[in-house]
């Protein structure tokens, strides 16, 4: 069995190295989908399960229940099967990485180790139109049967896959001892009324960067942020409309929800006219400027910083942890809030089950539990540039600096990003918020009530 050759990747894109089997495999997707718009119905009604958006570490939290994990038996000899992974493109880019070979040795040491097991990687689009979820829901009502056993979902996108009812609950069927070691997000983000419906093994979060020779002392609060002379920088333009998660960070870092049980918008508008009231201070002492708003990722903020224009900016973890030692003026620290609790978001990428039989889902809890080894988590982590998810892998990441304790200290601290379905009209409503008082068009208090007002909630 050793010698058996890991071989088994298959890419879902158009153009001459489209594989043939996908051809086949989309044109019966579609014939199924055109039957279906006149003869077929859902087998089974969809899910309309949401999560609760987790406590600000800022605020109480409220006790989490306990997950009861009972292992998979294992597969006998005689059981041969084959386990099919949808894998998106953003972390198997075509051309070869060093990810790319950590993840095939990977999954050919578990084949070796498991030899009745075989696994075949399907490489789908991440995102829009064919992607990996998009495929989910459109194949799961009339055609479930080529649906994948296992599927790696972006974590923003897990809520829809389980509103669609194509996942299966997943913490049941791994050890005790790996779902204990897991950040809390990680766990947390999986945790619907249908159970724990997935694992988040990849995550990136954002802290502050300063200039050591611009900025003394990093800010803790907004005080130390509206009293410094260095200007600040951090994503505000949005992500296709929805407000970045800067905004939500600090609106977290106040105790705010976003949602409530029942994934119902649940914003607290005086919280809301706080954090509003911070940016438009900001204005005014231009420690913040308004073209904050032309910046709407991590990466343009750490172009920024490391050019040498703001003193402080929001930055990614995984940005500062490759790139450091080129700038050794920049430093790190917690992103400041109103009174200095330590919060944080996390995105990222989740484990998430699809099959539906016994035998199946036992095989790709094996696999799973396999590539969340503490040591093969850490590298393919480091290799495809995220941060583990669990507590003993990232000691795996140690390397004598005070940056790797500071990421455990962020991580235990993160929250996961919010995945119901009524988010997207709350983080637009935000967003126009966050647009209006930064441009000078209305005031803090204003916006807050008009964001109220859009989702429908009573002012305070």
């Amino acid at each position: 069995m050793a010698g058996r050759p890991f071989a088994r990747v298959h890419r879902s894109r158009p153009g001459p190295r489209l594989p043939w089997a996908f051809l086949v495999l989309a044109g019966l997707v579609a014939g199924l989908l055109l039957a279906a718009c006149t003869t077929l119905s859902p087998a089974t009604s969809a899910p309309q399960g949401t999560p609760t958006l987790g406590p600000s570490p800022a605020a109480t939290p409220s006790p989490q229940p306990t997950v009861v994990a009972s292992p998979p038996s294992p597969l006998t000899s005689s059981t041969s099967l084959t386990l099919t992974l949808w894998w998106p493109d953003a972390l198997l880019p075509p051309g070869g990485s060093e990810a790319q070979e950590v993840l095939e040795s990977q999954f050919k040491a578990f084949e070796e180790a498991h030899p009745s097991i075989s696994v075949v990687l399907q490489v789908k689009a991440a995102e829009g139109k064919g992607g990996l979820l998009d495929l989910l829901q459109k194949a799961y009502p009339v055609a479930p049967s080529i649906l994948p056993d296992l599927v790696v979902l972006n974590a923003e996108d897990l809520g829809e896959a389980v509103r669609a009812g194509v996942l299966q609950p997943l913490a049941p069927l791994l050890p005790q001892a790996l779902l204990d070691d897991l950040y809390p997000f990680a766990l947390n983000v999986g945790r619907f009324p249908q159970g724990v419906m997935a694992l988040q093994f990849a995550a990136d979060v954002e802290h502050l960067a300063y200039d050591s020779g611009k900025v003394p002392t990093p800010p803790v609060t907004w005080t130390d942020v509206l009293s410094s002379t260095a200007r600040y920088v951090f994503p505000a333009g949005g992500r296709q409309g929805r407000v970045n998660d800067a905004f939500l960070i600090q609106y977290l870092a106040l105790g705010g929800r976003l949602v409530d049980e029942n994934g119902q918008p649940a914003l607290d508008g005086k919280l809301l006219a706080r954090v509003l009231d911070f940016y438009a201070q900001g204005v005014e002492r231009n420690v913040i400027r308004p073209n904050v708003l032309e910046i709407e990722t991590l990466d343009q903020c750490w172009e920024r910083l490391a050019a040498g224009g703001p003193g402080m900016a929001n930055v990614a973890a995984s940005r500062y942890l490759r790139e450091r030692t080129k700038y050794p003026a920049l430093r790190f620290a917690p992103l400041p809030t109103w009174n200095g609790a330590v919060t944080t978001m996390s995105r990222g990428w989740v484990f998430a089950l699809v099959a539906q039989d016994r035998p199946h889902q036992e095989a790709a809890a094996l696999l799973i539990a396999w590539l969340l080894d503490p040591p093969r988590l850490a590298a393919w982590n480091t290799s495809a540039g995220y941060l583990p998810t669990r507590r003993e892998a990232m000691t795996y990441l140690e390397d004598g600096t005070s940056y790797i304790p500071f990421l455990h200290w962020q991580l235990e601290s993160a929250q996961y990003h919010p995945t119901a379905a009524s988010y997207e009209a709350v983080a637009q409503a935000l967003q126009s918020a966050v647009r209006e008082v930064l441009s000078g068009t209305a005031t803090p208090e204003e916006s807050a009530q008009r964001v109220l007002k859009a989702l429908g909630l009573p002012a305070p």
